[in-house]
């Protein structure tokens, strides 16, 4: 469930993550080699890259109304494969032998999704205490009704 005092803020944020990472997966996907296609972790992390922008993205549409207890766990798997898919990434692109502006465009993709994961972990953490149920308050219940604990 979309917590109401920061409704507001999540869809943007959802869509543009969506978009953003959708755009980036699409182009990768559109400049496959025939060589990279045959190598299926370059294939996957396109595909699991481009599932996750479309749930982000349906994730959107729902943001004003009740969502499932799922969104959380959307939003962290985003976040953790933006971790997994763009550190390793960035560190072979700056140790490896492409140009500047081949090194800056991708520094800054990785930069932004990143940013993006972040935010949503940071989302995905406060849907979970938002739809965490309440603590009771008044005494603590003990074993034997009539005696209150020592608390």
């Amino acid at each position: 469930m979309i917590d109401p005092s920061n409704q507001r803020y999540v869809a943007p944020t959802l869509v543009l993550a969506g978009l953003w990472t959708a755009a980036v997966w699409g182009s990768r996907l559109r400049l496959l080699t025939a060589g990279e296609a045959a190598n299926w972790p370059t294939v996957a992390r396109i595909v699991v890259s481009l599932a996750l922008a479309g749930m982000l993205l349906l994730l959107a549409v729902g943001a004003s109304s009740r969502q499932s207890s799922g969104a959380p766990a959307i939003l962290f798997a985003f976040s953790v494969w933006m971790v997994i898919v763009w550190v390793p990434a960035t560190l072979s692109v700056a140790a490896g032998n492409g140009s500047l502006s081949f090194k800056g465009v991708h520094t800054v993709l990785a930069i932004v999704s990143l940013a993006f994961g972040a935010a949503l972990a940071g989302q995905a953490r406060r849907e979970m205490t938002f739809s965490r149920p309440a603590r009771r308050s008044g005494p603590p219940r003990t074993a034997v009704p009539g005696i209150r604990s020592s608390r």
